[in-house]
C-alpha cells in the first residue's frame, strides 16, 4: 500500500522535474536566439513564460498538495482514528461566531477554508482546516476589515465542560478589535499565572472562578510553547462542549524541494504536532467536567 503511494508520488515529482527543465531550456534557446533573430527570441520568452505559470505552477501545487494529503494521513493517522483528509475544510461564518474564539465579519461569508481533516480520538470528533477569516474593524480604523490567516483545530467534549475561557495571543487580532471582542461575549479579563505566558497573551473568563482558570493556563502551557516553536502563535478557548484553537501563520501544505527524493519516513513527519497536544488537552477537560446530579428515589416513594 505505501509503495504504491511513493510510486505514485515519485511519478508526480518526475512529472514535474521535467517541466522545470523544459522551462529553463527554453530561456536558455532564447538567450542564444537574441544572437540571430530577436522577435524569435521574444516569442520564445512569451510561451515560456505562459508555458510556466499554466502548467508549471499547477503542477507544482498539484505535488505540493499531494504530499501534505500523504503527509497529514502518516504523521497524524496513527494517533487517531476514522481520519479522514478532505481537499476543502467546511468551518463556516456561523460556526465562528458562535465558539467565539475569532471576530468574524457582520454580513456576507468572509470565511475561506482549505486542506482539511476530520476524525475522533477517545469518543472527541475533530475537525483541523486551514482557514482564512475576514472581519470588520470599528468605524475610523486605517483599514476597515481585517484579515486573520492561520490553521483551525476544533474538538467536541463529550459532555458540557461548564466554562468558557479564553487564552489569546496578542498581536493576531487587530488591538483596535481585541479585547473589546471578547469583552462584548459577557467576559472579563483575568490575570496570567503562567509565567511563559504572562507577556503576550491576554486570558478572558466568565465566572467560572480562579483555579479553573488557573488549571486552563498550566494546560494550554505546552501547546503555546509547540505554537510559537513552529512560528505560529495561539489562540484557544474551552466553551461548553467545544475546545477550538487557531495557529496563525500556519498552513497544512508546505513547500517540498523538488529535488528531495520522497521517503516513507518524510512522509511520515507529523506536520501538526499541535493536534495530539490539543486533544489530550480536551480528554483532561472532559474529565474535569462537572458530572450531572443523580437522583435515586427516596423508599417511600418507589411505589
Amino acid at each position: 500500500m505505501k509503495e504504491a503511494v511513493l510510486h505514485k508520488l515519485a511519478i508526480q515529482r518526475g512529472i514535474l522535474l521535467a517541466s522545470y527543465a523544459v522551462t529553463v531550456a527554453a530561456y536558455i534557446s532564447a538567450i542564444v536566439w537574441v544572437l540571430f533573430d530577436l522577435t524569435v527570441s521574444l516569442w520564445i520568452v512569451n510561451f515560456t513564460t505562459i508555458f510556466y505559470f499554466c502548467v508549471v505552477r499547477t503542477l507544482d501545487r498539484h505535488y505540493n498538495r499531494a504530499f501534505a494529503r500523504i503527509s497529514l494521513e502518516w504523521g497524524c493517522g496513527s494517533q487517531v482514528s476514522e481520519l479522514q483528509v478532505l481537499d476543502k475544510g467546511n468551518v463556516t461564518r456561523a460556526e465562528l461566531a458562535q465558539y467565539g474564539l475569532l471576530p468574524t465579519k457582520e454580513d456576507g461569508n468572509g470565511v475561506v477554508c482549505g486542506l482539511s481533516m476530520v476524525g475522533q480520538s477517545d469518543g472527541m470528533r475533530f475537525r483541523v482546516s486551514e482557514l482564512t477569516s475576514y472581519y470588520n474593524l470599528p468605524t475610523g480604523a486605517a483599514h476597515k476589515i481585517g484579515l486573520i490567516n492561520g490553521v483551525w483545530l476544533e474538538a467536541e467534549l463529550p459532555q458540557d465542560s461548564g466554562l468558557h475561557l479564553a487564552l489569546i495571543a496578542e498581536g493576531v487580532i487587530d488591538p483596535t478589535c481585541c479585547p473589546a471582542f471578547y469583552l462584548h461575549q459577557c467576559l472579563h479579563r483575568l490575570p496570567i499565572v503562567e509565567e511563559p505566558m504572562q507577556t503576550g497573551y491576554l486570558l478572558f473568563s466568565d465566572d467560572c472562578g480562579d483555579r479553573a482558570s488557573v488549571r486552563f493556563q498550566r494546560q494550554c502551557r505546552q501547546l503555546a510553547a509547540q505554537a510559537n516553536k513552529s512560528g505560529s502563535q495561539l489562540l484557544i478557548s474551552i466553551y461548553g462542549r467545544r475546545l477550538c484553537a487557531f495557529l496563525s501563520r500556519r498552513s497544512l501544505v508546505r513547500s517540498i524541494p523538488i529535488l528531495e527524493s520522497v521517503t516513507e519516513e518524510i512522509l511520515g513527519w507529523n506536520p501538526l504536532p499541535e493536534l495530539p497536544l490539543l486533544l489530550e488537552l480536551g480528554k483532561y477537560w472532559a474529565k474535569a467536567a462537572p458530572q450531572p446530579l443523580r437522583f435515586s428515589p427516596s423508599p417511600e416513594n418507589e411505589n
